[in-house]
């Protein structure tokens, strides 16, 4: 909270700004506490003292972004200062790191890239498996319907040729009885 209302304040009431940044150093150690101190001091003409915070700063950077920030406006102070040979050694750390920060945040597009790409081949594999499984289920079951109206055919086929055998026997049958009946009504 104190951080928060130093920040606030920074550029309307720097000596509030600078009780409160300096109430929040006593509850924990944080870089943008010691930035808004360096901004106050540097504001103030106090390149000297604007320097020692930015050095602290540095100590509590929490990522290699801050650090390129805080060490440009350290070069800035120092240029302030008139050491522009430190300015210039520090500027090229800042151009140093900002490369870094663009190589480490590249090298993480490409793996976050390369994790998708590999999710939507794991996916699409997985869909392909399902596409199998259900092309493979549908011919199962096409040539299950085959066979089954395959049998169906043949047996009512049989069953028909079945009944015209019988049917000619039966004809045969009454006609040998006819005849037996002719013959016994001629004896």
């Amino acid at each position: 909270i104190y951080l928060n209302v130093a920040a606030a304040l920074e550029d309307t009431d720097t000596i509030k700004a600078k009780e409160y940044a300096l109430k929040s150093l006593e509850i924990r150690k944080s870089n943008n506490a010691y930035q808004i101190l360096a901004k106050i001091a540097r504001d103030n003409k106090d390149y000297k003292l604007s320097e020692a915070y930015l050095t602290e700063a540095l100590k509590y950077s929490p990522s290699i972004d801050w650090e390129a920030f805080i060490l440009h406006e350290l070069s800035q102070t120092k240029t302030l200062l008139g050491k522009h040979e430190e300015a210039a050694r520090i500027s090229k750390e800042v151009i140093r790191l900002r490369d870094s920060v663009e190589y480490i945040q590249a090298r993480d597009s490409i793996k976050e890239l390369q994790m998708a790409a590999d999710i939507e081949y794991k996916n699409n594999i997985t869909i392909e498996k399902k596409n199998n499984h259900i092309a493979i289920i549908a011919i199962s079951l096409s040539v299950i319907i085959l066979i089954t109206i395959g049998g169906y055919v043949t047996k009512r086929r049989k069953m028909k040729q079945a009944i015209e055998v019988a049917n000619k026997k039966a004809e045969k049958e009454a006609q040998k009885a006819e005849k037996a009946r002719k013959e016994k009504e001629d004896i």
